[in-house]
């Protein structure tokens, strides 16, 4: 799984972890953070996550093999976008808009480009899940989220010899409860996928904003 930190990471790990079922994790942190692996909180996940400069391309390449590395081949991994804990001005400036697009737009395209690469090599499933609702702040955040919403659809649709599954979340995932929720619902689907319609995205929730977009010029 890989995405920033949020209560939705949280509760998907909590949840594989009662599975007993092997994960690895890699978080986005914020600007100004050290990584998540670096830090001294002491946590359940903790010796689950590994280094990700989201940044890079070449991180991106490196996160996957690590994953590999640490759990073998693996079949499938969850790109969660959900809304960054920092919260952006309403008019940011420049320098913030372009560190914000390369750790919250550009992480997710380099990993979703080497996770396809790797199950079109070994089998597998790839999942987008869009944490709507929370904390986000701004156009700048809005765009963050927007921007994956649309990426993961085009993927979803043109999708072939691949499987990839979309899950959206049209609740504010500020509870713990909320999250614990959409995480069951994310993982039941996952096992299930032979009775899903994997070209459209799973919603958990209400009516979504996001997916009237569609209809807009």
């Amino acid at each position: 799984m890989a995405g920033t930190e949020n209560l939705l990471l949280t509760a998907l790990a909590r949840r594989l972890a009662q599975g007993a079922v092997p994960y690895a994790l890699a978080l986005a942190s914020d600007e100004g953070m050290p990584p998540a692996a670096k830090r001294r909180e002491t946590r359940a996940e903790e010796r689950h996550i590994l280094d990700w400069l989201p940044q890079s391309p070449l991180s991106a390449r490196a996160l996957v093999i690590a994953a590999e590395n640490r759990l073998g081949i693996f079949d499938a991994a969850l790109l969660v976008c959900a809304a960054p804990s920092r919260i952006f001005p309403a008019d940011p400036d420049c320098g913030e808009i372009s560190a914000a697009i390369d750790r919250y737009v550009k992480s997710y395209l380099f990993l979703a480009r080497e996770l396809r690469a790797y199950f079109r090599k070994h089998g597998g499933t790839l999942a987008f899940v869009c944490a709507e609702g929370g904390a986000f702040g701004g156009p700048l955040s809005s765009l963050i989220t927007q921007a994956f919403y649309s990426f993961a659809g085009e993927v979803l649709l043109k999708a072939q010899d691949e499987k990839c599954i979309g899950f959206l979340g049209a609740r504010s995932l500020e509870g713990a409860v909320e999250a614990d929720d959409f995480a069951a619902f994310i993982l039941k689907t996952m096992e299930n996928q032979k009775q899903t319609d994997t070209r459209k995205w799973q919603k958990f929730g209400g009516s979504s904003p996001l997916a009237k977009l569609k209809n807009l010029f």
